[in-house]
């Protein structure tokens, strides 16, 4: 998968420190063993000299067995880093004062320093300084009892406060450095998330080619299209062995030819699809790596015949319009002429009969088709249920002349919901004309109901008519606009469905017989939702 071998960015400020913590520590410990092996060879050499008692040698091997196990512990230790390495400066500067004695030079102790510089870079606070006073005034101290010079105790003094100075100041430029690094590492591994994430959810392909035509890397959908009916092969993997149409369309682009925008075919059998790949180059240019983007087609087409479809509909709007003056004139004129055919000529009142009707249809056609363009302006209002369902049954029933007993309302109670009642009012009419229109033309030939739908969520008005049903074959065209098996526009249920949508319901064809039946799904209003309004 794209981005697959991406590795997660660790966090810097707690872990690197820790990390870096652990292993300046056991430096220091092989640097302690080393000091006590240098020290020991002085004390062994001078000791004649000097006088070197088995004690202070016992006390050299006891140090170094002592930080050979530190090393072993250094976890524990830096669990307790503040104690621990205050008790180390005070072994240590025993130390570093009884390597002095046998070498006969305070300026022994000056390899405290890198001690020091460590444990403030550890610290990173006062207590860095108290270790470096403790030195300063241990090797004042001992310089005084051996009778001396003050100057090298004094060069000591001022390198130990410098060297906890210097690592504290390293140890805090450090630790906003890691600082830093973490929140940038976080921010980096979010957005690395984030573009995962939508590479994985997009619905293009997405593949990575190299300049030899290999396939590196492919996201999901990429290798859905390519491994449709087998399993993904182990990338990389020769780009004309995958896919022969998508290699060549590669190859062109490399050689720099001309290429159709025809597409390619992906994929075989029920799983065959048919993309436009899309070439762009890397950065790397000179390593030849591109990116192929492959867009579905029928997606694509998709796109374009919703464009077309807009661009229609607001043609088709400007000329239902310009449609209404004209046949207003012409109703008038038929009106006119009707007025003075002699009641007697059956042939010259069947004319003008035939244009009112006409008239009437063509009128029709054309609210159907303005109301196209109410869908954009909903104003949704709490309708009661029953008397709006009511009252509609009732007012079509009168409009449309069949009587009041064509109806049957069956109507749960106490429902409300959520609807424009102008646009509500056009998708009930216009499904209980359907439903008369294809009924027996009996009482209560047409049913109205209403009840909450199973989720609560939402009010399922439903239409039924006791007529022949919807033919099978014709189940998936009958919401298409002028799709019509009675010889109407072919628009009201289409002109239903776009205005329910826009209510935010549905409008779906059940499988319910042996009549049609047509449900329209609206918001319903909840108790608190009401008490909130």
């Amino acid at each position: 998968m794209l981005g697959s071998e991406m590795q997660p960015t660790v966090p810097l400020s707690s872990e690197s420190f820790e990390q870096s913590g652990f292993r300046i520590l056991r430096l220091l410990s092989i640097y302690r063993v080393v000091a006590a092996i240098g020290a020991f060879a002085i004390a062994v050499g001078e000791g004649a000299r000097y006088g070197a008692h088995t004690s202070a040698l016992a006390f050299l091997l006891l140090y170094a067995v002592l930080h050979c196990i530190t090393f072993a512990l250094t976890g524990a230790i830096w669990s307790r880093r503040r104690l621990v390495l205050s008790v180390f400066t005070v072994v240590d500067t025993v130390f570093f004062l009884l390597v002095a004695s046998f070498g006969s030079s305070i300026l022994y102790v000056a390899g405290m320093l890198p001690i020091l510089v460590t444990h403030g870079w550890i610290l990173r606070s006062q207590l860095a300084s108290l270790h470096a006073a403790f030195l300063a005034l241990s090797a004042i101290l001992f310089t005084l009892f051996s009778r001396l010079p003050l100057a090298e105790p004094a060069f000591i003094a001022v390198g130990a406060f410098a060297a906890a100075a210097l690592g504290a100041f390293l140890g805090r430029i450090g630790g906003a450095a890691m600082d830093l690094a973490d929140r940038r590492g976080e921010d980096l591994e979010k957005l690395s998330a984030l573009n995962q994430r939508i590479i994985d959810e997009i619905d293009q392909g997405i593949l990575v080619v190299d300049r030899e035509g290999n396939l590196l890397q492919a996201n999901p959908q990429a290798e859905r299209w390519l491994f449709s009916e087998q399993p993904p092969t182990p990338l990389p993997q020769s780009l004309m062995a995958i896919s022969q149409p998508l290699g060549v369309q590669w190859a062109n682009w490399r050689e720099g030819n001309t290429m159709l925008d025809s597409g390619v075919t992906l994929g075989t059998g029920e799983a065959q699809i048919r993309v436009r790949p899309r070439f762009v180059s890397t950065e790397l240019r000179r390593a030849g790596d591109c990116v192929v983007f492959l867009e579905d087609l029928r997606v694509a087409q998709a796109r374009a015949q919703q464009l077309k479809l807009a661009a229609l509909g607001r043609l088709t709007a400007n000329i239902a319009h310009e449609i209404r003056n004209p046949l207003s004139a012409v109703r008038q004129a038929g009106q006119l002429l009707a007025e003075k055919v002699d009641a007697a000529d059956a042939s010259e009142r069947r004319l003008t009969e035939m244009i009112e009707k006409n008239v009437r249809r063509i009128d029709r056609i054309v609210t159907n088709v303005l109301s196209l363009t109410k869908r954009d302006k909903v104003v949704p209002k709490i309708l009661d249920v029953t008397p709006t369902l009511t009252e509609l049954a009732k007012e079509w029933a009168e409009q449309a002349q069949v009587g009041t007993d064509a109806v049957q309302l069956a109507v749960e109670p106490g429902l409300r919901m959520r609807a424009d009642s102008g646009q509500l009012e056009e998708i009930v009419w216009n499904l209980l004309a359907n439903g008369w229109r294809h009924s027996t033309k009996t009482p209560r030939c047409v049913q109205l109901s209403a009840r909450r739908s199973p989720s609560r969520r939402a009010i399922a008005i439903e239409v039924t008519d006791d007529g022949a049903g919807v033919p099978s074959e014709h189940r998936e065209s009958i919401f298409e606009p002028f799709f019509s098996l009675s010889g109407s526009s072919g628009l009201g249920l289409y002109i239903s469905r776009e205005l329910a949508q826009s209510n935010g319901g549905s409008l779906e064809l059940t499988e319910n017989g042996p009549g049609a039946q047509f449900r329209v799904l609206v918001p319903a209003i909840s108790d608190d939702e009401l008490d909130h309004a």
